[in-house]
C-alpha cells in the first residue's frame, strides 16, 4: 500500500515538472510583442541606457497596443527617463498623459522613486474651481404650534395645505487643500406658498388666505472629504448662511 502511494506522488511530481515549463511557455507566447517591449524597455532603463527607452516603447503607446496597467508603467517609465535626463518640461508633459490614464493614481510608498513622486506632488488631479446651476421645486409644510387671537383657539377649525413652489440657485467651489473644498451657494426660492383656511363662527364664516415668501440664501460652507481615492467617497459639510426674505399675502 505504501508503495503504491510512494508511486503515485512520483508520477504527481513528474507531472509537474513537465507541465511547468509547459505552462510557462505558453504564458509566454500569449504575451504581446508590445508587452515584451515594456518588459525589455525596463531592463534597458534599469542598464542605463536612458536614451534608448522612449524608441522602445513609444510606438506601442501611440498604436494604442498597451493595456491600461501596462500605458500606466510605460508613461512612469517615460517620466523617469526624462527626469534623468534632466528634461523636466518633457516628463511634466508625460506626467499629464499618466495621470489622464489614472487621475486618481495614489503614490505607492517604496516602489515610486523619490523624483517621480515630488514631480507628481506638483499637480492637482481635482477642479480646483467648479462652477454648476439649479432648479427645482419645493414643497412647503407648514404647522402651527401657537395661536392667539380674538376666538376660541381650541375650537376653531383650522387647515394648512401645501402648495409648490419653485427655486432656482447657483454655486461655486474652490479646492483648497487634500480634500477639503469651500462651497458659496447663491440660492434664491422664487416661491414658498401655502394656503391657509379658518373656519370660524361654527362653521358661518370661513377665511382663506394664502402667503407666499420669496427667499435669497447665500451659504458659505466647507466640505471634508474621506478615501478620496476611493469609489464611495462621504464626506461633512458645515458652515453659515444669511438670508433675505420677502413676505406676500
Amino acid at each position: 500500500m505504501l508503495s503504491r502511494m510512494n508511486s503515485w506522488k512520483v508520477l504527481l511530481l513528474s507531472s509537474a515538472l513537465v507541465l511547468g515549463p509547459v505552462l510557462s511557455a505558453q504564458e509566454l507566447e500569449e504575451e504581446s510583442e508590445c508587452t515584451r517591449t515594456l518588459r525589455k524597455a525596463q531592463k534597458t532603463y534599469e542598464d542605463g541606457l536612458i536614451e534608448k527607452v522612449e524608441n522602445m516603447i513609444k510606438p506601442c503607446l501611440e498604436g494604442g497596443s498597451f493595456s491600461r496597467d501596462e500605458q500606466l508603467q510605460a508613461y512612469r517609465l517615460l517620466v523617469l527617463s526624462k527626469l534623468y535626463d534632466e528634461k523636466q518640461a518633457e516628463a511634466e508633459d508625460i506626467m499629464i498623459k499618466f495621470l489622464t490614464v489614472d487621475p486618481e493614481y495614489e503614490i505607492q510608498p517604496g516602489i515610486d522613486p523619490k523624483e517621480f513622486t515630488e514631480l507628481f506632488e506638483d499637480f492637482h488631479t481635482s477642479p480646483l474651481y467648479t462652477i454648476g446651476v439649479f432648479f427645482g421645486t419645493n414643497w412647503t409644510l407648514v404647522n402651527s404650534y401657537l395661536e392667539r387671537g380674538a376666538y376660541n383657539t381650541e375650537t376653531e377649525k383650522k387647515n394648512f395645505s401645501s402648495d409648490i413652489g419653485i427655486q432656482i440657485g447657483a454655486n461655486v467651489s474652490r479646492y483648497i487643500y487634500n480634500g477639503l473644498n469651500a462651497h458659496l451657494d447663491l440660492i434664491y426660492v422664487v416661491q414658498n406658498k401655502y394656503t391657509y383656511t379658518h373656519t370660524i363662527l361654527g362653521g358661518l364664516e370661513s377665511v382663506t388666505a394664502s402667503e407666499t415668501q420669496s427667499v435669497l440664501n447665500v451659504p458659505l460652507t466647507f466640505s471634508w472629504t474621506f478615501f478620496r481615492y476611493k469609489s464611495l467617497r462621504p464626506y461633512v459639510r458645515a458652515g453659515m448662511s444669511m438670508a433675505f426674505k420677502r413676505l406676500s399675502m
